[in-house]
């Protein structure tokens, strides 16, 4: 990161090192804020996703005319408490007879080593000291897990996300923190009960069986979606290694997702069991946030049938389905 403050010589090699590794800086314009766009509640209709109209290398150069230094997380909340840091930050240890081999690191060599990392190391690292945060916030780190994740169909088109960088002002670190997204390296699972009357012998004897069943649903990125029910008979231990396009058993249904705004459409649902089909599902649902963690909440809106021939589209009863599917993570999971 650029300090104003730097030495001369300093800020020299920096602008030098940044020369070849080919960062192109330049300032834009603030944006508006994101919650001046319009809620994503408001969609009635799902356009199909549309082709990019650039290339994926034109795409990259728009987000470099876009990326700025440090001052473009003004408008972020964590900068408020970035801006409270004394200008000069170091790596200290606690005790003075300690060694501390980070002081004597170039901050573009400990750069390039978190790029190596996933956000939730790269988080952990910047809660060791101030130094240590203000390093993590350096775009470069962040606009990798930016393109790498929002893409279609996390986004209705390549295109969009030069769009989102810029509403961002582009804070990349925030972009990928509050944008929308589909979890994709794990499962949501919803355990779903009802209680059903039973029979008996004893007439002043009531019976009731509480009935306990799972929904998972595990999103691929090539837009496949693999939604499964099963009974309690089987743990999801057992299930969710096991759960992807090539599972074959009872309550299997492979579809597509699309995701638009908030909302997750899961479309063309189908049993690949290969029997002759006469209707389809699809699943509308909302995606939220849980106090601990984004993006780990899916909540059911519409569940249809859809005919075959006619396209006529029957809501199907959700009586037993208003638990939420919550993401668990998987690390067999890779993407």
């Amino acid at each position: 990161m650029r300090n104003e403050e730097d030495p001369e010589e300093l800020r020299k090699f920096r602008e030098q090192w940044k020369a070849e590794v080919g960062v192109k800086l330049r300032d834009i314009q603030p944006q508006p804020e994101p919650s001046q766009v319009a809620s994503s509640s408001s969609i009635t209709h799902v356009e199909p996703m549309q082709e990019s109209i650039y290339s994926v290398e034109e795409i990259l150069k728009s987000l470099e005319a876009l990326h700025v230094e440090s001052h473009a997380l003004s408008q972020s909340r964590i900068s408020k408490i970035v801006n409270t840091f004394p200008p000069e930050t170091q790596f200290e240890v606690e005790l003075e007879e300690e060694f501390s081999p980070l002081k004597f690191v170039p901050e573009e060599v400990i750069l390039c080593v978190l790029r190596f990392l996933d956000h939730t190391s790269i988080e952990r690292f910047a809660s060791i000291s101030r130094k240590a945060r203000i390093l993590t916030l350096d775009p470069s780190i962040w606009r990798d897990f930016v393109i790498s994740t929002y893409k279609p169909p996390q986004i209705p088109s390549l295109d969009t996300i030069v769009d989102l960088v810029s509403l961002y002002s582009p804070d990349y670190r925030r972009l990928y923190v509050e944008q929308p997204r589909v979890r994709l390296v794990g499962v949501y699972i919803a355990v779903c009960r009802y209680i059903r009357p039973g029979l008996g012998d004893n007439a002043w004897v009531n019976i009731t069986h509480l009935i306990t069943y799972h929904r998972y649903l595990r999103f691929l990125p090539d837009g496949t979606v693999v939604s499964l029910l099963a009974s309690d008979h089987t743990s999801p231990q057992e299930i969710i290694p096991l759960l992807d396009s090539s599972l074959r058993m009872k309550g299997l249904f492979i579809g597509n997702w699309e995701l638009h705004g908030t909302t997750v459409y899961l479309t063309s649902l189908t049993d690949p069991s290969g029997h002759a089909l006469r209707y389809v599902f699809q699943m509308t649902l909302q995606l939220r946030s849980k106090p601990i963690g984004r993006w780990n909440r899916l909540e059911f809106m519409a569940y249809d049938s859809v005919h075959l021939e006619t396209g006529e589209a029957v809501p199907v009863s959700l009586k037993h389905e208003t638990t939420p599917f919550l993401f668990s993570k998987v690390k067999s999971y890779h993407v």
